[in-house]
């Protein structure tokens, strides 16, 4: 398994399968990901008493650090009048009943957006995956995620719920190290230089990754 970053404070490692369970092409390749928060191994699970990690197609998780990125990484603030510490608090504290429909479709369709541009939890179904949000907080990113959603599921993340906040330049630092090591190697398994496309993507931000 490759791994970048460090596991006390922010990491993530992958490793590719052998073999795509789904058919060929790069939008179906098989790996292993893990992702370490201040210690903490956050995608690993239980499941029959079975200690389990991450394993499914790794495509739509890279395909939206990259589309998403300027959510997360940028100035996005929480649409919604709620008080919150975390983006879990946010979600949780905005879940509320509005008389008038149409103002309560207005403020659910804000709410899903916000989850959909900082949470990479309902781009993946064929494997459970940590409902973990990224969002920037000043000069820092806060990593929160809750995983009460898999429990009806007979599913019980090692770590249910948390929060960290990191040097949003380290932060960056390690995602790119990862999004350019999986990136090569989407494009020499598959000679698909899509990826190398959305890398461009970086000049955005300033990274200077060579």
């Amino acid at each position: 398994m490759k791994v970048f970053g460090d596991k006390k404070d922010f990491a993530i490692g992958y490793e590719l399968s052998d073999k795509n369970l789904y058919g060929d092409g790069v939008n179906n390749t098989i790996g292993t990901l893990q992702c370490w928060v201040n210690g903490v191994d956050t995608l690993a699970y239980k499941y029959n008493e079975k200690e389990l990690q991450f394993k499914g197609i790794l495509y739509y998780i890279v395909d939206w650090l990259f589309r998403k990125m300027e959510f997360y990484l940028g100035y996005d603030m929480f649409p919604l009048p709620v008080e919150g510490n975390t983006a879990v608090e946010l979600i949780e504290h905005s879940a509320v009943d509005i008389e008038d429909d149409l103002e309560q479709d207005l403020w659910y369709i804000a709410r899903d957006r916000w989850k959909s541009n900082h949470s990479w939890f309902s781009v993946v179904s064929d494997a459970p995956l940590s409902g973990m949000y990224f969002r920037r907080v000043g000069d820092r990113i806060e990593i929160s995620w809750s995983n009460d959603f898999w429990k009806n599921r007979g599913i019980e993340f090692l770590s249910s719920n948390g929060s960290y906040c990191m040097d949003k330049e380290k932060f960056k630092a390690v995602l790119f190290e990862f999004l350019q090591a999986v990136t090569s190697d989407f494009s020499e398994r598959y000679r698909d230089n899509s990826f190398a496309e959305k890398w461009k993507k970086k000049a955005l931000f300033d990274l200077n990754i060579k």
